[in-house]
């Protein structure tokens, strides 16, 4: 296919996806496109863990949230302990320990306990079953200054505190997949801690808030743990859970709230009567893949091929997945597993957009994908480079070092704004 006709390939798939799409579809394009991410550490259901025994050790990292501090400043229930209340409930028995959440904490903190072998932590982590982390809003909240009823943000110093967050939460759960590598482990974002502040105020505030939970998000995906957002349900009925307007912290009925969010996730319930917990997975992370495309998609026109040895190429091309509301399927570079060939045949795919040059996805791969009867753009890493950039008056550049924790980071921010994305190797 020439260029030019890449060119036209793309456009036309363009104008045929519209931008306003269900909330529903952008969360499965959204968990499609981050697969590289969740597939690369494995995870454990609470329904295995009861099949195996019936206590759990739970063990709670953070800030002075997961510590239990309330409006008063006084320390009572964390979301943590009404998580270990609902483990009882369900009829486990519970070993909870939350004395590593320190008040005032930022994520360089938690970080550092974790990477300390004196503090002791590493061998909680070693036993644990269930992990709850939250960290990164002290980062922010020592940048932000209250001025005449107002704000004060330096958004450059906001900017690199983010980048930090981010890194720092990554690097946390990388050491946590070392030291338990089937624990599941979930981490909570961040709610409004100011909702009592002027509406022109609160719009200063929301892009840093947003831009926080983006950086944890993206981080949480990349150590194979569990985003758990808590802002929808902290702003509904605020006045309740954030009842003083003089400080950040919640009510028990506010940690009772968060709680509830994180139960979501660690014991969803089915529509039907009793309890159900749904994995996918496969014998590698090919097949996972594969799995979780056949779950989240009835059909597509559209496939993304991305090697699954390193997440880079699959991590970029989230906008891309998203814009074509495509599936991302992982190949080892050299050939297509079975499951990837099944799975694109069952989609009834056309078109597939490889990601990356031919020294990450082979032209014999390529080769299969035309025998499948594929439309293939063969490189999205040649036809971007050389497509015009005045169809673009933004893009999201990034330097590709040892380990792209930055772009890591951004991409949740590409994707909202539907903005390309370069991962450079210098400048």
């Amino acid at each position: 296919m020439s260029a030019t006709n890449r060119f036209n390939w793309i456009a036309k798939i363009e104008r045929r996806t519209t931008l306003k799409k269900t909330l529903k579809h952008s969360l499965k394009v959204l968990t499609g496109a981050m697969t590289m991410a969740l597939v690369m550490a494995p995870t454990m259901a609470l329904a295995e863990m009861k099949e195996e025994h019936t206590y759990v050790d739970y063990l709670a990292l953070g800030d002075s949230l997961a510590a239990g501090v309330l409006y008063d400043n006084s320390l009572g229930k964390g979301y943590p302990d009404f998580l270990a209340d609902e483990f009882k409930e369900d009829g486990f028995h519970v070993d909870f320990n939350k004395s590593f959440a320190v008040p005032g904490y930022t994520s360089k903190q938690v970080l550092a306990d974790i990477q300390d072998p004196a503090k002791g932590l590493q061998k909680e982590i070693t036993g644990a079953d269930t992990i709850t982390l939250d960290a990164g809003a002290n980062d922010l909240l020592q940048l932000i200054e209250q001025k005449d009823g107002g704000i004060s943000i330096d958004p450059v110093k906001v900017q690199a505190a983010l980048q930090e967050v981010g890194v720092n939460i990554a690097t946390s759960l990388g050491i946590i997949r070392q030291l338990n590598p089937d624990v599941p482990v979930y981490v909570m974002g961040y709610y409004n801690a100011f909702p009592y502040l002027p509406q022109e105020t609160q719009a200063q505030l929301k892009p840093t808030l947003d831009g926080l939970n983006q950086a944890i998000q993206a981080a949480s995906v990349q150590g194979g743990a569990v985003f758990v957002p808590v802002e929808e349900e902290m702003a509904d009925n605020f006045q309740v859970k954030l009842p003083n307007p003089q400080n950040v912290h919640p009510s028990e009925a506010g940690y009772e709230a968060m709680a509830d969010e994180f139960w979501k996730v660690m014991e969803p319930v089915s529509d039907t009567v009793g309890k159900s917990t749904a994995r996918l997975f496969g014998q590698d992370r090919y097949e996972t893949a594969a799995e979780i495309s056949e779950e989240s998609w009835e059909s597509a026109e559209t496939v993304i091929i991305a090697r699954g040895n390193e997440y880079p190429d699959a991590l970029v091309g989230t906008p891309l997945a998203y814009q074509l509301e495509a599936p991302i399927l992982l190949t080892n570079g050299a050939e297509l597993s079975k499951e990837t060939v099944e799975e694109i045949d069952r989609l009834g795919a056309e078109n597939a957009v490889i990601l990356g040059g031919k020294g990450a996805v082979s032209e014999k791969l390529e080769a299969e994908l035309n025998d499948l009867g594929l439309s293939v753009v063969e490189s999205v890493e040649m036809t971007v480079s050389k497509r015009p950039l005045s169809s673009r008056t933004n893009w999201v550049i990034q330097k590709r070092q040892w380990l792209p924790m930055d772009m890591t980071s951004l991409m949740p921010w590409p994707l909202l704004h539907m903005l390309p994305s370069m991962d450079i190797q210098s400048c």
